[in-house]
C-alpha cells in the first residue's frame, strides 16, 4: 500500500511536469510564443514568475503547517497512570487503594475528563467481572449541587481516588482503566494485581503489568 501510494504520487507529478512542457512547446510551434514576444514582455513574466513563486512559497507553508504541525500542536494527548496497592483489614478482607492519574502532555485543555474502570477479579472459580468504578473521591464530588466543569490543562495531572475491597480468595483482580473528555479522546490502561497485602510480605502493587 506505501508504495502503490508512492508511486501514484510520483506519476501524478511526473505527467503534469510533462503537460505542461508539452502546453509550452504547442505554444511555440504555433507562434503564439516567440523570442521576440518574451522580449517585449520581459517585466511582466519577471513579475508574474515572483507572484508564482510567493504563492507556491504560500501554500508549501499551509500544506506542511497542517501536514506536520497542526496535528501535533492542536493534538489533546495524555499520559495515564493507575496505581493500585493492597491492605489487609481487620475483618479479613483486603482493601485495595486505587489512584487514576491523567498527566496533560498535549497543547489544548483536556475538558471533562471521565474515568471509569471495569474490574476483573480471578479467583479458583475462574474470573468474571464484578464491578465498573465511575465514582471518585476528589474535589469535584462536593454536596451543594453546585455544577462544576473539571478541565486538565497543559502540563497538570488530574488525579481521582478510590477504594474496593475483596474476599480475601481472590487470588488477581484486574484493572481496565478508561479516561474520555469533551473532544472525544480516549485514554486507556490496564493494571493486574495481586490480591496480597504490602504489610503481608506481599509485592508493591504499583507498577503497571
Amino acid at each position: 500500500m506505501i508504495w502503490s501510494g508512492r508511486r501514484r504520487g510520483l506519476a501524478i507529478a511526473f505527467l503534469s511536469v510533462a503537460i505542461l512542457v508539452l502546453s509550452v512547446a504547442n505554444l511555440i510551434k504555433s507562434g503564439i510564443i516567440t523570442w521576440d514576444t518574451l522580449k517585449a514582455h520581459k517585466e511582466a513574466l519577471d513579475a508574474t514568475s515572483s507572484f508564482v513563486n510567493i504563492i507556491v512559497v504560500i501554500v508549501g507553508a499551509v500544506l506542511s503547517y497542517f501536514r506536520f504541525f497542526h496535528g501535533r500542536t492542536l493534538a489533546t494527548r495524555a499520559e495515564l497512570d493507575l496505581n493500585v496497592c493492597v491492605h489487609s483489614l481487620p475483618s479479613g478482607l483486603m482493601l485495595h487503594t486505587i489512584s487514576l492519574s491523567l498527566k496533560n502532555v498535549g497543547g489544548s485543555a483536556i475538558w471533562n475528563p471521565r474515568p471509569a474502570v471495569a474490574v476483573l477479579v480471578s479467583d479458583e472459580s475462574g474470573s468474571q467481572p464484578i464491578d465498573t468504578i465511575d465514582h471518585w473521591k476528589d474535589s469535584l464530588e462536593l454536596t451543594d449541587g453546585a455544577l462544576r466543569v473539571a478541565v486538565v490543562d497543559t502540563g497538570e495531572t488530574g488525579r481521582f481516588q478510590t477504594y474496593r475491597t475483596f474476599h480475601a480468595q481472590a487470588w488477581v483482580v484486574t484493572y481496565f482503566a478508561r479516561v474520555s473528555c469533551d473532544s472525544g479522546d480516549v485514554w486507556k490502561c490496564v493494571q493486574i494485581v495481586r490480591n496480597v497485602a504490602l504489610d503481608t510480605g506481599g509485592p508493591a502493587n504499583k507498577k503497571p503489568a
